[in-house]
């Protein structure tokens, strides 16, 4: 080993079976907008990381915590199935919160983890006769070469962008 000779076998590293992110808001929100926007950049932010690993997931799981600090744990699987797609992880996040039923609460922060990630290879894409889908997609692969270019988070929607304060 100290002449640079290792007889052992290299196993290259398993891609991660989840990832995870979360916005904890600069004061507690009544605003469920603000919450959408929230939601919408960590779906940016999924889609981006699991396109450039080549993965896919399954299911999506949401936790709010709440200005009391307690939370609320949701999970649900895509309704497309396995995805990499900025829209279906969004459309899934937006759908749990919708689903939750809140009336007026004060949100500190809410986290979004994608699970049961798997290889995108191995995922069948659905054929779609919905034109503003293929077109989404598309726009969705110029967006990531972009990105790709001239670093991550330079072009997106608009409303995952933070607010000048």
């Amino acid at each position: 080993m100290a002449r640079g000779v290792d007889r052992r076998v290299v196993v290259p590293t398993e891609l991660p079976h989840r990832t995870a992110a979360h916005r904890r808001f600069a004061l507690d929100t009544l605003s469920p907008e603000a919450v959408r926007a929230a939601l919408l950049s960590l779906a940016v932010d999924f889609g981006d990381r699991l396109r450039t690993r080549r993965q896919a997931a399954r299911t999506n799981t949401m936790t709010v915590t709440l200005a009391d600090r307690s939370q609320v744990h949701r999970s649900r699987q895509l309704a497309s199935g396995p995805s990499a797609h900025t829209e279906d992880l969004r459309d899934t996040a937006y759908e749990m919160y919708r689903a939750l039923g809140f009336q007026p609460a004060r949100v500190r922060g809410i986290a979004l983890r994608c699970e049961q990630l798997v290889d995108a290879a191995a995922v069948a894409e659905q054929l779609s006769f919905d034109q503003g889908r293929d077109r989404r997609l598309r726009a969705e692969k110029a967006i990531d070469l972009l990105n790709a270019r001239f670093g991550s988070g330079m072009v997106g929607p608009a409303a995952s962008y933070r607010q000048a304060g």
